[in-house]
């Protein structure tokens, strides 16, 4: 289990993994992570972005709800936006229990992975906004769907912000807490 959570892990990060095994002697693990120059910013962000992000204070408790089929990514962007302490982060793993959150939860941004099974994320967006009551509120598409066409969909479907997998850590919690503090 270790060994596919790592596989995971590393994969979303845009890297690889492998091994050397020799019979009665054992194997060797190795991960290969792509490299981020070192500007003096951890993860290579620019820091003019990291900054502001950092500075920013919501005044009060903020409400996140994220919508992805995937357990790791929904595992991943929870822990990475998780660390404030006005920020609460929900997560659902289907558009119908993105729905039922949203209702209940009036979420003050709502992230959304394109690629879901039943209904995709723009059909999740419009019923969010037609059925929620979220019709004022920012959303993020959080994809896969990276070619120029797919993003000129999602940002003419009404996306404030149209993020690519593998995520940017950094990039993502920029633009969430940017997005959050003009809300």
């Amino acid at each position: 289990m270790g060994l596919a959570l790592t596989k995971q892990i590393t994969e979303i990060m845009g890297g690889r993994i492998g091994f050397h095994s020799v019979e009665g002697k054992g194997s060797t693990f190795w991960i290969d992570l792509p490299f981020a120059p070192d500007n003096g910013v951890a993860g290579g962000s620019d820091a003019s972005d990291e900054a502001v992000a950092a500075r920013i204070d919501f005044h009060h408790q903020m409400r996140v709800l994220y919508v992805e089929d995937h357990d790791l990514s929904r595992m991943i962007v929870a822990e990475a936006l998780g660390d404030r302490s006005d920020l609460t982060i929900d997560t659902a793993g289907s558009a119908k229990e993105g729905l039922d959150k949203a209702k209940s939860a009036k979420p003050d941004l709502v992230i959304l992975d394109i690629n879901m099974p039943g209904m995709d994320g723009f059909d999740l967006l419009e019923k969010l906004r037609d059925d929620a009551g979220c019709d004022k509120t920012p959303f993020i598409a959080l994809t896969a769907n990276a070619m120029p066409h797919q993003v000129k969909r999602g940002i003419d479907a009404g996306f404030a912000h149209y993020l690519t997998k593998p995520i940017n850590l950094w990039e993502l919690q920029s633009v969430v807490f940017q997005t959050l503090a003009t809300a």
